[in-house]
């Protein structure tokens, strides 16, 4: 299904600040359908960091729903601030596993976003040589302008800065931390608004830059289940390639001390398509619990990073079903 839509579309005079604060709500519900109307159609997202740039609302929220999410994400807003078209905001989104805390830099443009250039920064420790000089930061959030002279937290006339009071980072998701954005009422539109309608969804909104290529590795009883774990899912454009290799393994089950011939898979795909990798090999696996790791690419031709992304681009229909290895199919 085609996402975006105009269902749920906020006037074209909306100010800049409520289009991203109701950007982050629908956002934080997974309410991706709703989050459509509010991205023009030129839409470009620039993640600088890992030199990514997603061009149009579709593939931006396609790589939403395709991101590996340990369970329902939340977002705590802790900043806005709007100078006319361009709005800045820092939130904190988790999914009870990860967290991360993204800058955001939108434009904004007759009540659609047109640009977001957005910075995931890890945390690092303080160097050893300047710790005499500084202190922690007791609270994400704080305003660090507080105690500055009369209009010193604005540059620009008329901007907006918002501060949230402290609080966890990571938010239960049955109390949604940003309160839901009424649509402003225009002249054609008269009588009370109704509420957009939230649609489920299992991905987040914009998180942390996935690796761009990984290495996928498993291990499976024999060559034969390797080979046909193998087939079946770079079969499926789940892996550019597979390679097996036979091993000796020595580990712990149930208490005793195990030693067995194996194979292993190392399979080679793109962060995009990780975790429906794994949900394949999952799947398919003939082990009550199959070892499942993975390593992100740090170095790789450009050539070769190319050659895996197109052979791992989703086709247009879905694979047919393939059955299980211990199915003996």
């Amino acid at each position: 299904m085609n996402d975006v839509s105009d269902t749920a579309a906020l006037p074209a005079d909306t100010p800049p600040a409520e289009v991203v604060r109701c950007y982050w709500q629908r956002m934080q519900g997974r309410d991706f359908r709703g989050v459509a109307p509010l991205l023009g159609p030129e839409l470009t997202v620039d993640w600088p960091q890992s030199n990514e740039r997603f061009r149009g609302p579709e593939r931006f929220l396609q790589m939403n729903r395709e991101y590996p999410a340990h369970g329902p994400w939340t977002v705590q807003l802790h900043r806005l601030v709007a100078d006319g078209a361009q709005v800045v905001t820092q939130v904190t989104v988790g999914d009870g596993v990860q967290r991360a805390e993204p800058v955001s830099f939108f434009e904004v443009a007759a009540g659609r976003i047109r640009r977001i250039v957005e910075y995931w920064p890890e945390p690092f420790a303080p160097a050893t040589d300047r710790r005499h000089l500084s202190e922690p930061i007791a609270e994400v959030g704080v305003d660090a302008s507080a105690g500055a002279e009369p209009g010193a937290a604005a540059d620009a006339a008329g901007a907006v800065d918002e501060t949230a009071a402290p609080s966890p980072a990571i938010v239960a998701a049955a109390e949604p931390p940003i309160a839901p954005v009424p649509v402003p009422r225009s002249p054609a539109q008269p009588g009370p608004v109704p509420a957009a309608t939230a649609t489920a969804e299992t991905l987040p909104a914009s998180p942390a830059p996935l690796p761009r290529l990984l290495t996928v590795v498993t291990t499976v009883a024999s060559h034969e289940d390797g080979r046909r774990l193998a087939q079946a899912l770079v079969g499926r454009r789940l892996a550019a390639c597979a390679q097996l290799e036979a091993i000796e393994s020595v580990y712990v089950w149930d208490g005793r001390l195990e030693q067995a011939p194996e194979c292993r898979v190392l399979f080679k795909t793109t962060g995009a398509r990780a975790a429906a990798l794994e949900a394949g090999i999952r799947a398919l696996h003939g082990y009550v619990q199959p070892a499942i790791h993975a390593w992100p690419v740090v170095q790789a031709d450009p050539g070769f990073a190319q050659w895996v992304e197109a052979a791992v681009a989703p086709p247009e229909d879905a694979p047919a079903a393939v059955p299980r290895l211990d199915a003996g199919g």
